[in-house]
């Protein structure tokens, strides 16, 4: 039976400083590396059947860690994974683009569908480009077990695309670092959400600001 694990990638200093980093090679803090492995540690017995991250550095060290030690098992880095295009928005902290890019900063929440990024991509897009990441990973796997690693909002998004939920969906939930939604594709019913931000939900020692 199909399963796809999205994994969003561990803790960065600037996930702690809420600021906008695009595809820059942000690395992981201590945070986000303890995060990374003891996730990797949980999934230890867990069998995996491919790892498809990101391009982007935070995701490709998070998926780096989970596939470590598996035999034949290697990361591959996907560019229809990586981060949104965020534009003007770069280097931004969120309290700036609440005064400084007030109007789309509330569309980004409130009407995703529409929202234009100045300088950026539209998110129906990187819904679009996403699912067909994921689909041509699943297309290689069809009954296997995929771990997808990536960030907060493209996770959210694959998951709209690959469930069939409205884009309004987006604003309805968030992703913590290093947690786990899983999907798993019933034989009748289709894809359904089995968990979701599993492991970090509670923990405030791991936790992100986000």
């Amino acid at each position: 039976m199909l399963e796809i694990l999205f994994i969003r990638h561990g803790q960065t200093d600037w996930n702690i400083a809420q600021k906008v980093m695009g595809a820059q090679p942000i690395p992981l803090n201590e945070t986000g590396r303890a995060q990374a492995a003891r996730l990797s540690d949980y999934m230890k017995d867990v069998k995996l059947d491919a790892v498809v991250s990101s391009p982007v550095r935070r995701a490709v060290e998070t998926a780096e860690v989970l596939a470590r030690g598996r035999t034949n098992l290697s990361v591959t880095q996907e560019p229809r994974l990586s981060e949104i295009v965020y534009g003007e928005w770069l280097n931004l902290t969120f309290r700036e683009l609440s005064t400084v890019h007030a109007k789309t900063w509330q569309e980004y929440h409130d009407d995703p569908e529409n929202v234009k990024i100045p300088g950026g991509e539209m998110l129906p897009a990187v819904r679009d480009r996403t699912v067909a990441a994921v689909n041509d990973a699943v297309s290689k796997f069809p009954g296997g077990r995929i771990a997808i690693v990536s960030h907060a909002d493209v996770v959210k998004l694959a998951i709209i695309g690959v469930l069939g939920w409205p884009m309004k969906a987006f604003r309805s939930f968030s992703m913590d670092n290093c947690a786990t939604v899983l999907v798993r594709k019933h034989p009748k019913l289709g894809m359904r959400l089995v968990w979701f931000n599993h492991m970090n939900g509670f923990e405030k020692d791991l936790m992100a600001i986000a």
